[in-house]
């Protein structure tokens, strides 16, 4: 248009010698950044804290959120949880924040976050300060647990150190069908494993507790009976010297098999937009290991569970093709270890029984997307 060009104004287009235009556009970088339009050049301006990403032309360089993008560290994206979302590709991400044992990134282009903590050197706390030997367990106790664990104790629990077991301070209900102790190292305070004795099945439980992310998960990793727990534990297919022992023919696992070994731990987030996500909010990957032997071992592998800001899961379907989703929710106490102190013990009236199900435990409900 001649001498004359087009600069923006605050609601309108109108004409302005371009040299003018441009030395109202330097006074007002002079400036600073302002918090919404310029009066006399209409250019929007934000405060740097509120940029997200900055693009320099003349240098031709990306910040995003005052970081750089560089490539993910290998130690990050090789991990077992990022590999289950992303594959094994090359990111990029720019660094969010930093502690002492946290590292907080954000991946380009993919609408995530990645929380890359330390090793916890603290082991979750414990309630449970009674002592266990079989000896001097309360008359309601010592008629069956000991027959019940007592084999797998001798069998798992006292090489290469014994492991201490504690069991709540009150004494079981007589018509306690579950016994529920905790297992702590010698050298170590807080919860190491959780054992479960069923009086009915006459068998064991053992989980591993497992800090990600600062959080603690319990992950099966025993049962003296396979047939009867939530998780895929398949039963030792090697030569045997010896005939199965009576209380663990269709064993399975190891109490110590610690069948994840690195203490690091990798906890991915995902904004509202992105578009698999279908809880409106941000929502965290929680891994299959961590909800082994919780939620049934099918459902664990047909779907990828993310936990939204209501503590809920959301499970999507590992097959893309498929369009359901499925929605549970863990609710604390749900065991039945719990029956004997709210009134649903198995000889008691049916009512309590249901309505203690109704409200405690797990339930599944299928959606379509």
């Amino acid at each position: 248009a001649g001498a004359e060009g087009y600069a923006r104004g605050p609601g309108m287009l109108h004409a302005l010698p371009l040299a003018q235009d441009i030395e109202m556009l330097r006074v007002a970088a002079a400036r600073g950044a302002a918090s919404g339009p310029s009066e006399e050049t209409g250019v929007l301006t934000v405060k740097d804290d509120d940029l997200t990403v900055e693009l320099d032309a003349q240098v031709m360089q990306l910040t995003l959120r005052a970081s750089h993008p560089q490539a993910l560290p290998s130690d990050v994206a090789k991990s077992k949880d990022m590999l289950a979302i992303f594959g094994n590709v090359s990111m990029q991400a720019c660094v969010l924040s930093q502690t002492e044992h946290r590292r907080v990134y954000q991946l380009v282009g993919r609408a995530h976050d990645v929380a890359h903590w330390s090793q916890d050197p603290k082991l979750p706390d414990s309630d449970l300060w009674r002592p266990y030997y079989p000896n001097e367990l309360f008359p309601s106790e010592k008629v069956w647990i000991p027959a019940v664990l007592e084999p797998v104790r001798r069998a798992y629990l006292t090489f290469p150190k014994p492991l201490e077991l504690y069991l709540a301070d009150s004494p079981l209900p007589e018509d306690a069908s579950v016994a529920y102790l905790v297992g702590k190292q010698p050298e170590q305070t807080g919860a190491w494993k959780e054992i479960f004795v069923y009086r009915e099945r006459r068998m064991v439980h053992v989980y591993r507790i497992e800090s990600h992310g600062r959080r603690y998960y319990r992950s099966l990793e025993y049962a003296s009976d396979a047939r009867f727990c939530l998780a895929a534990l398949q039963p030792d297919m090697e030569h045997r010297s010896h005939k199965w022992p009576a209380w663990e023919r269709h064993g399975a696992g190891h109490p110590y098999a610690a069948t994840h070994n690195d203490g690091k731990s990798c906890v991915v987030t995902r904004d509202w937009n992105c578009e698999e996500n279908l809880s409106l909010g941000v929502e965290t990957f929680i891994p299959a290991r961590l909800l082994r032997g919780v939620l049934p071992e099918a459902l664990l592998r047909a779907y990828r569970f993310w936990q939204d800001e209501a503590d809920l899961l959301r499970g999507y379907p590992t097959d893309e093709s498929r369009p359901d989703m499925i929605t549970v929710s863990l609710r604390p106490g749900a065991h039945v270890v719990h029956a004997g102190t709210r009134g649903a013990t198995p000889n008691g009236p049916a009512a309590p029984r249901a309505a203690a199900e109704s409200q405690d435990l797990w339930c599944l409900r299928p959606c379509v997307a």
